[in-house]
């Protein structure tokens, strides 16, 4: 471009730059002989370098404050072309970016004005193009950091998307390198692909090198790019039992959570940092079968690493237990250390804390039976009792000891709100529990319509339909009973009995879809057809799938032409539903044109 020809040359930048070629270059001296073998061993092993091609992910734009050092026609002209590029018209972004430069060769805005105009080529795939004129600003505007530090990145990316991973590596590790550069938020994608290549090529100390600049230097404009390599870096010293650099690094970052905190003066009594480190721990703790002693190591270190800290906390302390066990694979010195802590802090009447031991100790069922007899029942509430029979039935397994606690209810001090909810509890453990609750009731109906539709459920008729009977004539249980009575006669394939319980129960459009199933079953088309065609006609919602029923129906019954006109009609009558696809597959399936004709009217 003849107007960049004009700019000073004591703008240009004496640093990493890229030649007119596209190849990147270190001023006066060449790559450092890591960086080469880096690049010629991704090349030879084929690595896939990706971009972020979000196109709003991470877009440049030009500050407020250049913004309002424009004269009025130089805004007027970037507005224009800013909104043509947001509405993703990029040919027209080009051409009024190209204007803006022609117009305006001296303005502030020229190096964004490039920027976007390459990017709009960029996102046209003229990546070639593109990268011509990214380069513009590499050579004319250097020192304009946040318009030549996009452009790198964005070369990397053309370069990546044509199937060219060693110039995208070079464009990235040139923006890595570089000391201003490196800091723009963009290099924190960079950044992140030139660590996970280096970790691929077992060069992981440059790989953490790369990670913890991420982690500190965009801790706060690229909170997303900070987080993964913080995660890494962390896990890396994790993994490799390096709890001081752990802690320098977390101090470095200002904590590992998302939102920097100060890292207090006393580090033992930072719960925050000894969490992450006990998450940590677990997370990176896997190992194969054959690495015994790997395991071991690892386990061994952390639990020592860990122990002594935050003693007041119990599912840390619990941890380092487990973490020692890992160790050295001692069970009686594991169960020591729980009880040893549950005794420092057990409070009189902790009921949860104790309930909080007995899964602890899951699967060793005489710890289990010690720790429950440390409840005091006869201080306990009824929902207390109730956790307690859950924590024996689902996590311990003990059934045989959770019936003796469903024992401890106190019946006279429970609602039937409070039934009701113990009924849910034992709906998928004990029948014979669930029996005895339900039985219990003040309102003898609501509890038989508990285990009716228990019954149901199981499509149990031996024991459900007698209580039918019974609810029928209830008329605040009679359409459950009535309902009841028709999915149970269904069940055991007494159709005609069924439609008469649906027809009482009467609650269509529901029912009426019963109704229909029992008529298709006995093989009554007409009936069936009738069915669905008073649902259709009486129920909006219900009318598509009433409609392609019908065709199926008759379909299934080797009426073809009744099935093709309608097949039809849903095409007709339904276009926007998903019955309308359905049905013009099956006219294709049968051979039959898509389209109108006598037989495509309504019956």
């Amino acid at each position: 471009m003849a107007t960049m020809m004009t700019t000073p040359m004591d703008m240009r930048r004496p640093t990493n730059r890229c030649r007119r070629d596209g190849q990147f270059e270190i001023q006066g001296k060449n790559q450092p002989p890591l960086m080469t073998r880096t690049i010629a061993l991704l090349t030879l092993l084929g690595f896939p370098i990706h971009a972020d091609h979000h196109r709003n992910a991470y877009e440049v734009n030009l500050s407020n404050e250049d913004f309002k050092k424009l004269s009025n026609f130089e805004s007027h002209l970037i507005n224009k072309a800013d909104k043509a590029y947001n509405k993703e018209d990029y040919k027209t972004a080009f051409a009024e970016y190209d204007s803006f430069i022609l117009e305006y060769p001296e303005s502030l805005a020229i190096p964004y004005a490039i920027l976007r105009k390459a990017r709009s080529m960029q996102l046209r795939n003229k990546r070639f193009q593109a990268v011509k004129i990214y380069q513009e600003i590499l050579d004319y505007f250097p020192n304009h950091v946040q318009f030549a530090a996009p452009a790198i990145f964005y070369i990397g990316e053309c370069h990546s998307d044509n199937g060219d991973p060693e110039k995208a590596f070079k464009a990235w590790a040139a923006m890595a390198q570089d000391k201003e550069y490196s800091k723009h938020f963009l290099a924190a994608g960079a950044l992140n692909r030139l660590a996970d290549n280096m970790i691929k090529l077992e060069h992981v100390d440059q790989a953490i090198k790369y990670y913890s600049q991420i982690a500190i230097d965009f801790r706060t404009t690229n909170a997303q790019a900070a987080r993964y390599a913080r995660e890494k870096v962390a896990a890396h010293y994790i993994r490799f039992m390096q709890e001081g650099q752990l802690l320098q690094f977390y101090k470095d970052v200002n904590s590992f959570e998302d939102r920097p905190f100060s890292v207090p003066a006393d580090i033992d009594k930072d719960a925050r940092y000894w969490g992450k480190v006990r998450q940590l721990v677990h997370q990176n703790g896997r190992f194969e079968e054959v690495q015994v002693s790997q395991k071991k190591e690892y386990f061994g270190y952390w639990a020592k690493t860990l122990n002594g800290k935050i003693p007041e906390w119990d599912d840390f302390q619990a941890d380092v237990a487990y973490f020692f066990l890992y160790a050295d694979g001692n069970k009686d010195a594991w169960s020591q250390r729980l009880d040893d802590q549950f005794n420092r802090y057990q409070k009189p009447g902790d009921t949860g804390r104790v309930l909080k031991w007995m899964e602890r100790f899951s699967g060793h069922k005489a710890k289990v039976q010690e720790y429950y007899q440390k409840l005091d029942f006869g201080k306990m509430s009824n929902s207390e009792i109730k956790s307690a029979l859950e924590v024996l039935w689902d996590r311990c397994r003990e059934y045989a000891i959770a019936k003796t606690c469903y024992e401890k209810f106190q019946w006279d001090k429970m609602s039937d709100n409070d039934k009701d909810g113990l009924a849910r509890t034992l709906w998928h453990k004990d029948a014979g529990l669930l029996k005895e609750t339900c039985m219990r009731f003040e309102e003898k109906e609501r509890g038989l319509s508990i285990m009716l539709s228990y019954y149901r459920e199981r499509r149990d008729a031996v024991n459900g339909l007698p209580l039918t009977d019974k609810l029928e004539s209830e008329p605040k249980y009679a359409k459950l009973a009535y309902y009841s009575r028709g999915d149970l006669l269904y069940y055991t394939n007494k159709f005609k009995e069924a439609i008469m319980a649906y027809q009482q129960a009467d609650n269509p459009p529901d029912t009426l879809w019963k109704i229909v199933s029992c008529y298709k079953k006995m093989g009554e088309v007409k009936r069936a057809v009738s069915q669905l065609t008073e649902i259709e006609n009486f129920f909006k919602e219900q009318a598509p799938e009433a409609a392609i029923q019908i065709a199926q129906i008759y379909q299934g019954a080797g009426m073809k032409k009744e099935s093709v006109s309608a097949f039809r009609k849903v095409l007709r009558k339904y276009p926007d539903s998903g019955q309308s696809s359905k049905a013009h597959e099956a006219l294709e399936a049968l051979g039959e044109r898509i389209g109108g004709g006598s037989d495509a009217e309504d019956n």
